[in-house]
């Protein structure tokens, strides 16, 4: 899910994959796809956020194992260079459940095609609530 500086919804999308590498290796996978359409949206400062604490601090330390992850790793590093400002940011579940309910949704296209506009009502919703709760955890 992509937001712009005050919170809405730009774009979000799902996009379904070949088998099962982990949670760690699905939020990386899912990380990269964000950062495609991220990219081919026009946005050029961003802040990637996931309620995976591994995956984070992999790409903060920019830690490339020998693994399926490192390979996703290694390929975040390298797509970042392509915006003028990025950051990574871990997310307690609760700030991030616009993000968790797409993962469990399965695409209408296997290629993924992201909303632009017409989201679903209930994925308005589950934004306005990842929003309270990331407005309550960073006012206090």
């Amino acid at each position: 899910m992509l937001r712009d500086r005050y919170g809405n919804i730009i774009l979000a999308g799902s996009k379904l994959s070949q088998g099962f590498g982990g949670a760690t290796v699905e939020e990386a996978r899912a990380c990269l796809y964000g950062l495609r359409n991220a990219h081919a949206h026009g946005c050029r400062n961003i802040i990637i956020e996931s309620d995976c604490l591994q995956l984070i601090q992999m790409l903060k330390s920019k830690s490339i194992y020998d693994s399926l992850v490192g390979l996703f790793i290694q390929d975040i590093i390298s797509f970042v260079a392509n915006f003028d400002f990025f950051s990574w940011s871990f997310v307690k579940r609760e700030g991030n459940q616009v993000a968790h309910d797409l993962a469990h949704r399965h695409p209408l296209c296997l290629d993924g095609q992201p909303w632009v506009s017409d989201l679903p009502e209930d994925v308005i919703s589950k934004a306005s609530n990842d929003m309270y709760h990331y407005i309550a955890n960073n006012l206090i």
